[in-house]
């Protein structure tokens, strides 16, 4: 949280040379403001209910957004399915929804983060109820994910869902899934629908150059090069880009997490992106550590993958679009990652590298019991 702290600073900090210098300093506050309310919330992160708390209610929020999406596609279809430029056949749309209207691929994105947390939770569920819930929340996040006809948060679904597979339990279930898709795609014409959802009625052309992207990107990196150090001005230099009298950059966004900050706010913003990043994943491997019997510590060890596909999926979607870098859904998401596993580290070292719940508590009920005066009654009984 120091490093995004240091970053937002410096982001309002670059109104000093940014061609829009209000439009800079706006921006950056937007991201300070996110990042103190976390720091506030961090606080208040002491053990894992009070994790758990922050977490299911970012949840919660996700999961609205992507039902009253849906519930709007139910009522006026006409309005919420959008047809795509630069594609042509029966697959060439996209789904933004009425109220409210998002993005085909955030809503992508929110499809696929309460998926995997679904997924999560059916796999590790303790009761019929739990496990039906999170079959239903299930369901919502791919009904979200596919209409949105996003292809990048559905790998980054894939992805999150190889991980949880890969480190949890349940590899059995995995390899079932995986075995069942390939004899789904050798005995039928599965893989040509699959072609045609992915295509979204793009040429081969469109496709490989990933719906202009990388004809875009060269001319990022060009304006990059030409002050590689601090860059442009926070949100001003790939939104009005006029350099050398020639309006380069004109867009709200470069489509590349990455590629944006290095233009904005050059290498030393970028430094404390990266700063932030690995940061987190020390902080990762410090609670994986923590974590030495899934029978034991099954809860934190269930956190610990949502948190994983959490961040594989906002990493993923980073390198096709704007996320943590600026104010957005994703670095909310991204935000609590951050300070939840700071919060488990903190827990980690206050018990001396274990979370394991039952020794702590009886532990300190143990030095309670040393630690308390004794009551004159116990005198006179002795």
């Amino acid at each position: 949280m120091v490093a995004m702290l240091l970053y937002a600073l410096y982001a309002m900090l670059s109104a000093l040379y940014s061609t829009h210098p209000s439009l800079t300093a706006w921006k950056g506050f937007e991201v300070l403001v996110d990042v103190m309310v976390f720091i506030y919330l961090a606080s208040y992160l002491k053990d894992y209910a009070s994790i758990r708390d922050l977490l299911n209610i970012v949840y919660i929020i996700v999961l609205y957004l992507v039902v009253s999406a849906l519930v709007g596609g139910i009522f006026a279809p006409g309005l919420a399915y959008v047809r795509q430029t630069g594609g042509s056949g029966s697959m060439a749309w996209e789904y933004w929804g009425i109220f409210p209207s998002i993005h085909p691929n955030s809503l992508a994105q929110f499809g696929a983060i309460i998926g995997v947390i679904a997924m999560i939770h059916l796999l590790y569920a303790k009761d019929a109820v739990e496990r039906n819930m999170s079959f239903l929340i299930l369901a919502i996040g791919l009904a979200g994910m596919l209409l949105s006809h996003s292809r990048t948060s559905l790998i980054g679904f894939v992805l999150a869902s190889a991980v949880i597979f890969m480190f949890g339990k349940r590899k059995g279930i995995g390899l079932a899934i995986l075995f069942v898709g390939a004899i789904a795609v050798v005995i039928s014409d599965f893989d040509t629908l699959v072609k045609m959802y992915v295509m979204r009625g793009q040429s081969e052309e469109v496709f490989t150059r990933m719906s202009g992207r990388t004809e875009y990107w060269p001319i990022v990196i060009e304006v990059f090069l030409m002050s590689p150090f601090i860059g442009h001005g926070y949100y001003s230099g790939h939104r009005f880009g006029v350099f050398e009298g020639k309006l380069m950059l004109n867009t709200s966004s470069v489509d590349n997490t990455y590629l944006e900050v290095l233009v904005d706010l050059g290498v030393l913003g970028m430094f404390f992106i990266a700063l932030m990043l690995v940061l987190t994943a020390k902080n990762f491997f410090q609670i994986r550590l923590a974590i030495h019997s899934y029978d034991k510590m099954k809860e934190w060890f269930v956190l610990w993958l949502e948190l994983f596909g959490l961040i594989v999926i906002i990493l993923v979607r980073s390198l096709t679009g704007p996320t943590f870098q600026r104010h957005h859904p994703s670095l909310v998401i991204a935000l609590a990652v951050i300070v939840v596993a700071a919060a488990a580290v903190k827990i980690v070292r206050s018990r001396e590298g274990s979370l394991d719940i039952v020794k702590d508590e009886k532990t300190i009920n143990d030095k309670t019991l040393i630690n308390k005066k004794p009551q004159r009654v116990i005198y006179k009984k002795q």
